[in-house]
């Protein structure tokens, strides 16, 4: 059975995309896997209580400095305060480039690949998807503040 020029055209895609040695260093690298395990999870721990900190303790600044700090920070960590979704959504999104780093350094591979399955990054969804984002947080965000209380609406 000989091979069409489609599939000519489909191996040669899929190994432009692929790195050429990918599939031997995944088979001989369970070492190299479990260290960048180990790695991720390390640095998962130390790098996001120290973004979710600096995140609620500059809402603190901006918004509450008459509030105790530490009553604040209680608060947001309860999510009473917007600030506390945002605290936790930028703490889990410190899990990006780190595996995008672990990715060029440990597995030796393009950092772009956890980013996406096209081993790049594709703008246009990511525009669109923080488009639509931004006009969601932005409507949770006014909810918020008119039923604050003390803003006149009533929930029965």
């Amino acid at each position: 059975m000989g091979r069409t020029a489609g599939h000519a055209a489909r191996d040669s895609t899929w190994q432009r995309d692929v790195p050429a040695n990918a599939a031997r260093r995944a088979a001989f690298a369970p070492i190299r896997s479990l260290v960048g395990v180990l790695l991720g999870v390390g640095l998962f721990l130390l790098i996001t209580p120290v973004i979710t900190q600096a995140v609620v303790m500059l809402g603190w600044a901006l918004t509450s400095s008459l509030t105790p700090f530490g009553d604040y920070y209680r608060s947001a960590l309860r999510y009473e305060r917007p600030i506390g979704m945002l605290r936790a959504n930028l703490g889990l999104a410190a899990l990006i480039p780190i595996s995008a780093g672990l990715m060029l350094l440990i597995h030796r591979a393009a950092p772009t690949w956890p980013i996406s399955v096209q081993a790049k990054i594709r703008w246009r969804y990511a525009l669109a998807c923080l488009a639509v984002a931004s006009v969601v947080l932005g409507g949770v965000a006014a909810v918020a503040l008119v039923a604050a209380p003390g803003a006149g609406l009533r929930v029965r």
